[in-house]
């Protein structure tokens, strides 16, 4: 739309079925383009010079197109339509340790962020929130020293915002839900990531998965085989749910030590 309101303005001709398709996109008629515009032929073939004869009516209906922002999100929303943008500015929640009193949120614009902290070489996303507000409670057999951690806070981790951010690390272990979300989301790191890739399932989550998790449908038995079938990654969970038919949130996995209520 912009390229055409610049070029009404710079008098210059425009092909005016392919502006009516434009304009229709976003619901304006041709009957109102006819009370802005005095339309005339400049000789080619569906070339037309547009005058501008109604000048208040032109601002109060194009005015939007022609708004600049360097935020996507907020040039969307002038011109009406910001559920259709994606914002060039993405929040991260971080933790440096496992025993960390508070997390960090790091804004990303675009992928460049700041973090005055040097990161650790290996990293753990958790994909929901008391989990990662209760870390030692689900990582028994792992030397926790090692890694930072991030909220995954469902499906925002696969923000392209944070790929470069997280290729930096030269592990990330994924702790997801059990189920096509969680796999989703790990196959989308997968085909984005270089760095070693983990998705964390040990024994005791499959113990778990088998007495408090949900049976799954045919159909969702089937969506898991056929999607995710060439992720190597990902070969141990479907076997488990091969054989058991069964998918589990995160949040029976918590193993609070004895007397520990938080």
């Amino acid at each position: 739309m912009k390229k055409y309101l610049e070029k009404i303005l710079n008098k210059e001709p425009i092909s005016y079925s392919s502006f009516l398709k434009q304009c229709e996109k976003n619901n304006i008629s041709d009957q109102k383009n006819r009370t802005i515009f005095s339309i005339s032929s400049n000789g080619k073939r569906n070339q037309y010079l547009l005058t501008i004869k109604n000048k208040q009516l032109f601002e109060d209906t194009f005015s939007n197109f022609l708004i600049k922002h360097e935020d996507k999100k907020v040039e969307a929303a002038l011109r009406g339509n910001s559920k259709k943008a994606k914002s060039s500015r993405s929040l991260m929640i971080w933790k440096e340790n496992s025993d960390s009193v508070n997390s960090i949120a790091i804004e990303f614009n675009n992928q460049d962020y700041v973090l005055s902290i040097d990161k650790k070489k290996k990293l753990i996303i958790i994909e929901n929130l008391n989990n990662f507000l209760n870390i030692k409670s689900n990582f028994p057999e792992l030397d926790l020293k090692e890694y930072n951690f991030v909220w995954g806070n469902g499906n925002n981790i696969t923000d392209k915002n944070f790929i470069s951010f997280l290729n930096e690390y030269e592990e990330v272990i994924c702790f997801f839900d059990i189920d096509l979300g969680g796999f989703k989301m790990f196959k989308s790191l997968y085909n984005q990531l270089n760095i070693t890739l983990k998705f964390y399932f040990n024994d005791f989550m499959k113990e778990k998965t088998i007495t408090h998790g949900k049976t799954i449908t045919i159909d969702q038995y089937n969506a898991a085989m056929k999607f995710y079938k060439d992720i190597p990654e990902l070969n141990d969970v479907l076997l488990f749910i091969n054989k058991y038919q069964k998918f589990a949130e995160q949040e029976i996995f918590q193993q609070y030590e004895k007397g520990n209520n938080q």
